[in-house]
């Protein structure tokens, strides 16, 4: 039996102030956040927002400009950071995954031309760095051209000759069965999206990996129910699959920064 001592009470100060709009208030306290780190190295500090979800990109952009200005003109979304974010997103939303979609939904059909230009300069498709302007300027002609969806067919045919792109789309997305079990539909995705050269050739960053990850996760699990659902149409596995990204919330694992910025629930 090992006795405990309950912590040894500190006399504290509590303060209270306001700010003219919420966006003063939150650069105020990651201000004040920054002093303390500074003058105090070895204390934790914390940062309680109550409405997070609703303004995360905010603060983490307010976040990046006061704690780590200096990472501006690395560009690096793995970079360590003074501070950990306690909310995730939606694993939809995040850029690799959201590639990943667009691309199953396309091998479905035509995407509206907006959609198919971003997936066209997406970072995780084969040669992208090398040939990513040319592909911006896709989107150009077809502005011009008035075209409102694009097939894959028809981005091939776009595609400026030598695009590592054509070659690996030059056989088109594979045919769609009319009814298969989720198994099916799950083996048949992960060979386009190989195919397809997704998530490219480049190193994926910490993050990047976690998210990739997390994405085969859901895959493994939508493949699993075929006892449940049986044989479904295409888009009925694809609105299945979308919204289990949807509700499978992503947050990268972190290294235990000093700041927390928490929202209500996790503080």
């Amino acid at each position: 039996l090992s006795r405990i001592a309950l912590p040894t009470a500190r006399n504290s100060t509590c303060t209270r102030t306001s700010y003219a709009t919420p966006e003063a208030e939150v650069t105020a306290a990651l201000v004040h956040a920054r002093d303390i780190a500074t003058d105090e190295p070895a204390v934790r500090i914390g940062i309680v927002i109550s409405n997070l979800a609703q303004r995360r990109d905010a603060v983490l952009a307010a976040a990046d400009d006061i704690l780590c200005p200096e990472l501006a003109e690395v560009a690096d979304a793995d970079a360590p950071r003074p501070y950990d974010l306690s909310l995730g997103v939606e694993l939809a939303d995040v850029p690799l995954v959201a590639t990943a979609l667009h691309l199953i939904e396309w091998a479905a059909g035509a995407l509206p031309m907006s959609v198919a230009a971003a997936v066209l300069r997406s970072p995780y498709l084969p040669g992208e760095v090398a040939h990513g302007w040319r592909r911006a300027a896709i989107e150009c002609r077809w502005r011009e051209a008035g075209v409102q969806h694009v097939t894959v067919g028809a981005a091939v045919a776009a595609l400026p000759a030598g695009d590592p792109l054509a070659v690996a789309w030059a056989g088109g997305a594979p045919p769609a069965t009319a009814r298969q079990t989720p198994s099916a539909w799950a083996a048949a995705w992960r060979a386009w999206l190989a195919d397809a050269g997704w998530p490219g050739a480049q190193p994926l960053g910490r993050s990047e990996g976690q998210a990739r990850d997390a994405w085969w996760h859901v895959m493994g699990t939508f493949a699993s129910l075929d006892g449940v659902m049986g044989v479904v149409t295409r888009d009925d596995a694809l609105a299945a699959v979308r919204a289990m990204a949807r509700r499978a919330v992503f947050q990268p694992e972190t290294r235990g920064a000093r700041i927390q910025i928490l929202g209500m629930l996790e503080a």
